[in-house]
């Protein structure tokens, strides 16, 4: 700084001399000068910013900028606009745009810095999220690159060719934020087409594996697994061979990258024994406190989580939990992902875990919205899992506003997770005896199943179709409730010979509507009852720990109760209540509800 500040003070008398004495201002003298104070303000970060002299030299440069020669101005205001990159994107922006500008009024405008000035800009707009200006940017770096291709000199050419693979490569990255995924990897290939055609040197080759992830990246976005993992493949092909040509470079970031993404795939196709081998291959490449081995961890758990072996998850994400937090700020964008599995783990386990999940979210919604607000898709599922743990509990009034406070978040979404979310709100209106709300809510869900799905003849068609049944009876819609639990039971049947919980809930609202005075048909209702009962015993005798079992037995009850079996009907009622008080928290409104029953019958004659 002190050297700075002499430096200053010399200039400045030099300065007033020459204005003083000097009849020509344009002199060679104090072009100098100014090229000079040009250096300094080039340099100006590192003068404290609590001494005047910054403020000094900020003014004396913006003031003698213009007088240097063109050409120094146009490289002064290139280097002005690198330096600010790291600090200050807007003040680079405008030294970038006024380099560009004496470029084209003063020089050749498709010359390399003009290209370069392009590209930076091209960052610039990348980093405030404006794509397509962006793209604009990229492509005319590519226009003067192509321009030069063959009027620069021979040891200038293979930098160009070099520089303008990589813009391909930028532009593929664009393609793919804006999730055009064809047109991201067309230029992916087009990046790796001109790199081998060139013959560019190895060691400068270590961006053409992020091509073949990209690629790969692109066909999972699109569920195409077999292509996704065909390009995973290629890119960790290419690092290990990349290794052995290159003694500059380990790769063992970028193999561990790999190997996650392909897990990825490998998780969505339900081959978890092949996603767990390519994650506990990346413990052994990585030290122990290497900054990303959380996300190994992290992936593990949603292996076991996707197979619902939650104890193993929750083991595995309190591990990457514990590592993400002594690397904060590091990877926070994962940290709040593992504490939302975390949530989405115990949601699915017992009533005593209920709160550690509501914990686990809360901070993930935390963590979102204080420092990754972007991250909208996220957010959302955050709120979905916290909205479906307070169903659990009972707490629908709770949960209907965070379920709409999910799909708030989805509002530019058009995926399969919006008929989730209606979903949920149809069971909370249905627990609420809101019983049009829940039939409109479960309809606009199966609308969305039928948009994102290729039918639903499948696990989510049958639980939808029975959703719909259940509403329609409460609505007195017999003819139609039905219809649509005939067509559950049918789906069941056809998708599972195995012997499932969903069959005897089928069979036990089969029954049921059966039972209504104004279709009764008893045959019909015995034997779907008996099918029920079946079922139910024969979970109960294997030990089976079967949630929401206690729901089915106050269907089986409630038949009863429509046929004037008053003993059978409490009977199965006090059997609904005792699996209720085991799955569901004390307070829980179905506790109550059974029990308000129970004590009616039990103060009603019962016939002999």
């Amino acid at each position: 700084i002190n050297k700075i500040k002499w430096a200053s003070q010399h200039l400045m008398k030099a300065l007033q001399i020459y204005k003083t004495f000097l009849l020509n201002n344009n002199s060679k003298y104090l072009s100098l000068i100014y090229q000079s104070f040009n250096d300094i303000g080039l340099n100006k970060e590192h003068i404290c910013n609590k001494t005047n002299l910054i403020k000094q030299i900020n003014y004396i440069y913006d003031s003698t900028i213009d007088l240097t020669e063109k050409e120094k101005q146009a490289q002064n205001y290139f280097d002005l606009g690198e330096k600010f990159m790291s600090n200050d994107i807007d003040k680079s922006l405008e030294y970038f745009l006024k380099c560009l500008e004496i470029e084209k009024n003063y020089f050749q405008q498709n010359n390399l810095i003009s290209a370069i000035c392009h590209q930076n800009i091209a960052s610039i707009f990348l980093n405030k999220f404006m794509y397509d200006i962006a793209l604009e940017h990229y492509y005319k770096s590519l226009d003067i690159y192509e321009q030069n291709f063959h009027t620069q000199q021979d040891k200038n050419e293979y930098n160009i060719k070099l520089l303008y693979g990589k813009y391909h490569c930028n532009i593929a990255r664009i393609y793919h934020k804006q999730n055009l995924y064809d047109k991201s990897t067309e230029y992916f290939l087009r990046t790796i087409k001109i790199m081998e055609e060139n013959n560019i040197p190895s060691d400068n080759l270590c961006f053409l594996s992020e091509c073949y992830e990209g690629i790969g990246l692109n066909f999972y976005r699109k569920s195409q697994y077999d292509l996704s993992i065909e390009y995973y493949e290629k890119c960790l092909n290419f690092l290990l061979t990349h290794i052995k040509s290159s003694k500059l470079c380990d790769h063992k970031k970028e193999i561990a990258s790999c190997l996650t993404d392909l897990s990825c795939v490998y998780i969505d196709k339900k081959e978890y024994k092949r996603a767990l081998e390519n994650l506990e291959k990346i413990s052994m490449i990585l030290p122990d406190d290497d900054i990303d081995l959380g996300d190994s961890f992290l992936f593990i758990g949603l292996s076991y989580m996707e197979q619902k072996q939650y104890t193993y998850a929750i083991n595995h994400f309190q591990n990457a939990i514990q590592h993400f937090q002594k690397h904060l700020p590091h990877n926070q964008l994962n940290y709040a992902l593992c504490l939302s599995h975390l949530g989405t783990c115990y949601s699915n386990m017992h009533k005593e875990y209920y709160q550690n999940g509501i914990d686990s979210i809360l901070k993930a919604i935390s963590i979102y919205e204080t420092n990754l607000p972007d991250n909208k898709s996220n957010i959302a599922q955050c709120y979905w899992t916290y909205a479906f743990i307070l169903s659990k509990k009972g707490k629908y009034d709770e949960a209907i506003p965070n379920v709409y406070k999910s799909l708030e978040f989805r509002l530019n979404e058009d995926s399969i997770n919006i008929g989730l979310s209606y979903n949920l709100l149809g069971l909370c209106y249905y627990k609420k005896f809101e019983f049009q709300e829940a039939l409109s809510s479960f309809i606009t869900s199966m609308q969305n199943y039928e948009k994102h799905l290729s039918d639903l003849y499948n696990e989510i068609g049958a639980s939808i179709f029975l959703d719909i049944a259940t509403c329609l009876l409460r609505l007195n819609n017999y003819e139609y409730s039905l219809a649509y639990a005939t067509k559950s039971l049918d789906i069941r049947d056809e998708i599972s010979t195995s012997i499932d919980l969903q069959k005897a809930e089928c069979h036990s609202l089969l029954a049921l509507i059966y039972s209504q005075e104004q279709i009764q048909q008893d045959d019909k209702c015995n034997t779907h009852c008996v099918k029920a009962l079946q079922l139910l015993q024969y979970f109960i005798m294997n030990g089976d720990d079967i949630e929401n079992i206690g729901d089915i037995f106050a269907i089986i009850a409630e038949i009863f109760l429509n046929i004037n079996d008053l003993r059978q009907s409490q009977k199965y009622y006090e059997i609904a209540l005792k699996y209720m008080k085991i799955d569901k928290i004390h307070s829980h409104p179905d506790i109550q509800r059974i029990q308000n029953i129970i004590d009616e019958l039990t103060k009603t004659p019962k016939t002999p």
